[in-house]
């Protein structure tokens, strides 16, 4: 991952949604791949920074990282 990822994924953080959609566009700018299923068999469960996150990821850092 580079710096200018990195930073953009940790705006994704943010309690602004307008920054939040922001950073998420430019992710996907750079790597236009990243949300490619490699398969319909999805199973998850997240808490995000409005329940409980140990890492205070937002629902869009969550989506991200998957």
């Amino acid at each position: 991952m580079t710096e200018q990822q990195t930073v953009l994924s940790e705006l994704l953080n943010s309690y602004d949604a307008v920054e939040r959609l922001s950073a998420l566009k430019k992710l996907i700018e750079l790597d236009p791949g990243a949300f490619q299923c490699e398969t319909s068999n999805v199973n998850m469960h997240f808490h995000s920074f409005f329940s409980y996150n140990p890492e205070n990821w937002s629902p869009t850092r969550i989506a991200w990282e998957s």
